[in-house]
C-alpha cells in the first residue's frame, strides 16, 4: 500500500454460512465511522449469507489521517471507498448513508463496477445546496447549527437540534447523547464539495448498477421529496421507511431497512447464488 494512502479500519462481519458471491461494503455519513452500521442492520445481511465490510473513511473511526482531517476532500472518501472495493473478489454491493451516498454518487459518475448500491437518506445528486437553503429559510436554527458544526467542530452543536435534525426527536436522551459523544470533527471543505454536482449527469445508463433508495418519512434532514429526486434520476427503486429518522442503519427502524434491503437485494443480484 502506498504510503501516502491512510490505512483504513474496515470491519469485517463473516456469515455463519457464506451463501453470497457478493460482499456488502457499507459508508458511513458525517462525523461517524463504521461504528455507526448497528448490530440490527447488519445481522440480516449476514443471515442472507453475505460478508459485511463496514469501512471508516480516513480521519474517521480507527482509520489514520486524523491529524489532517481538515484537509481531507470529498474525492479523498470516493478514493477510500475504491481503495476497498478493489480489494473484494467480486463487484460488491454498495451501500451509503447520507456523507456515504455522496460518495456512491462520485463511484458511479466513475463507473468504478459494483454489483449493485443502497442509497440511504440520501444527498441530492445535484448537491446540498437546495437542502441548505431550504434550512436557511425554514429553519435558520438548524442552518447555523450545521455550520457551525463544520466550522468550529461537533461539541459546539446544540444537541437538541441534532436530536431533531438526525433522530427527529424532540428532546435529547441517552442515546443520543451517547451517540453525539462518539462524533467527530469533519473538514470544512466537505461544505463546498457537497454543494456542488455529485453524481454522473445523466439518467439510468446502460451498465449502472441496480439502485436502491431509501428515506425515512421523519427525517429532519433530507426530506423525502429530495431522496425522491435521487430516484428518479437514477430510476430506481424507492423504498420508504414508516417513521424512520435521518440515521436509518442507527434508530429503531433499522433491522426494518436492512430487512427490506436484502429483500430488494435477493430479487436484483440475480447472478448471485441463492
Amino acid at each position: 500500500m502506498p504510503s501516502s494512502r491512510p490505512r483504513l479500519e474496515v470491519l469485517e462481519y463473516c456469515p455463519e454460512i457464506p451463501s453470497r458471491a457478493v460482499d456488502v461494503v457499507l459508508l458511513h455519513g458525517i462525523c461517524v465511522g463504521a461504528w455507526v452500521w448497528t448490530d440490527a442492520f447488519i445481522q440480516p445481511l449476514l443471515d442472507a449469507g453475505y460478508r459485511v465490510l463496514a469501512v471508516s473513511f480516513r480521519g474517521h473511526g480507527a482509520s489514520e489521517g486524523r491529524s489532517t482531517r481538515r484537509q481531507h476532500r470529498l474525492s479523498d472518501f470516493v478514493a477510500d471507498a475504491h481503495h476497498v472495493i478493489r480489494q473484494c473478489e467480486a463487484p460488491p454491493v454498495v451501500v451509503g448513508h447520507s456523507l456515504g451516498s455522496a460518495v456512491v454518487h462520485g463511484l458511479l459518475r466513475q463507473q468504478v463496477p459494483m454489483a449493485a448500491c443502497g442509497l440511504l437518506s440520501p444527498v441530492p445528486v445535484q448537491g446540498l445546496l437546495g437542502v441548505s437553503t431550504r434550512l436557511m429559510w425554514n429553519d435558520p436554527m438548524a442552518f447555523q447549527q450545521l455550520s457551525v458544526g463544520l466550522m468550529l467542530g461537533v461539541r459546539h452543536v446544540s444537541e437538541r437540534v441534532m436530536a431533531r435534525l438526525l433522530f427527529s426527536r424532540p428532546s435529547v436522551d441517552e442515546e443520543v447523547h451517547g451517540f453525539l459523544a462518539r462524533c467527530t470533527d469533519e473538514s470544512p471543505w466537505l461544505s463546498f464539495d457537497l454543494s456542488h454536482s455529485l453524481g454522473p449527469p445523466h439518467t439510468a445508463s446502460v451498465g449502472q448498477p441496480p439502485i436502491w433508495v431509501a428515506s425515512g418519512t421523519a427525517d429532519g434532514l433530507i426530506r423525502p421529496r429530495d431522496a425522491e429526486t435521487v430516484a428518479a434520476h437514477y430510476q430506481a427503486t424507492m423504498h420508504w421507511v414508516d417513521g424512520g429518522s435521518h440515521l436509518l442503519m442507527y434508530d429503531r427502524s433499522a433491522g426494518q431497512t436492512a430487512d427490506a434491503l436484502v429483500t430488494w437485494l435477493a430479487t436484483s443480484l440475480t447472478h448471485a447464488p441463492v
